[in-house]
Order: structure tokens, then C-alpha cells, then sequence
């Protein structure tokens, strides 16, 4: 039988110890959600936060994204949870934006990115982070300033279940 399963040990391979990442609200969602494959990958990311051999930002944008639909559901529970779980993200800064970051979201809405997604590609840009990890492949531009895109999707293939 085959299943999508995951390519843990080259995701790791493209986050060396020592990298910062920024975290696109996808990769919390799934996690969170404890969406498969993608659990197998965001665990992996988690556990290397908790063991400093990364370190992570999460711009505020995100954090309003993983409530809003806890919110729209009226779910205080989830809402909760949700927010324990951005603030309690080892390793990791939340984000705001400022002034900089609102500028190099106007110069990437150039690029054609919606203006949500080019205030989190701002964001990383801003703070400098080695990797963007998402699912998202609008945030894969082609420009000079911009950190490595790396999308959850492609450290998933198909292959027999049970095997990584």
C-alpha cells in the first residue's frame, strides 16, 4: 500500500544547526491540526527549536491567521490552545510589523504576491532568517534579498506506509 510519507532527514539536511527559520502560519496550522504527512515534518522542526539547534520567527500576521478560525468558530478552547501553543514555541519571537517591514511589503507586492503573503516574506527579509518554511510556493520568488523557500510539500513522496 502506498501512502505520502515523509523525507525527514533531507529537511533536516536543508536546515543546518544554527538556522533561523521564519515559520509560515501553514506550518503551525499543521501542526497544530496534526495534519499527515505534514506532523511528521513540523514535530521534527518543534523538536529541533526545543533543542536550540534552531531558532525561529513567527510574524504576528500568523498568529492573527491560526486564530481567526478558531474565532470564526466561536471556539474559545481552540482559540486558547492555539495561542498557548505561538507563545510557548521554543526558540521563536513573534513578529510585529513595523515601518520596515511595512515598506518591503509594498516593494514584494510587486512581485505579485497578495499583501498577507508579502508581509510574511517582509518579515523574513527584514529579520534576515536563513528559510522560509511553508506550503505555500507563492512565497518561492525569485529575488536576490529573499531567504531559501522551503515548502513542506516537497519532502513528501509516495512510498510505502510506515517508511521515511
Amino acid at each position: 500500500m502506498t501512502a505520502l510519507v515523509t523525507d525527514i532527514d533531507r529537511f533536516h539536511g536543508d536546515l543546518p544547526e544554527g538556522s533561523s527559520v521564519l515559520l509560515d502560519t501553514n506550518v503551525l496550522i499543521y501542526h497544530l491540526e496534526g495534519l499527515a504527512p505534514y506532523v511528521e515534518l513540523t514535530r521534527s522542526l518543534l523538536e529541533r527549536l526545543a533543542e536550540a539547534e534552531l531558532e525561529s520567527v513567527v510574524s504576528a500576521l500568523s498568529v492573527a491567521e491560526l486564530l481567526a478560525g478558531p474565532c470564526r468558530e466561536g471556539d474559545d478552547t481552540k482559540v486558547k490552545v492555539a495561542r498557548n501553543f505561538v507563545q510557548t514555541l521554543p526558540n521563536t519571537s513573534i513578529a510585529t510589523v513595523d515601518l520596515e517591514d511595512a515598506d518591503q511589503a509594498a516593494r514584494l507586492r510587486s512581485h505579485g504576491l497578495r499583501m498577507p503573503d508579502a508581509i510574511i516574506l517582509a518579515t523574513a527579509i527584514v529579520r534576515g532568517v536563513d528559510a522560509v518554511v511553508t506550503n505555500d510556493p507563492h512565497l518561492k520568488l525569485n529575488i536576490e534579498q529573499a531567504p531559501i523557500v522551503l515548502l513542506l510539500d516537497d519532502y513528501c513522496r509516495r512510498g510505502v506506509s510506515g517508511t521515511t
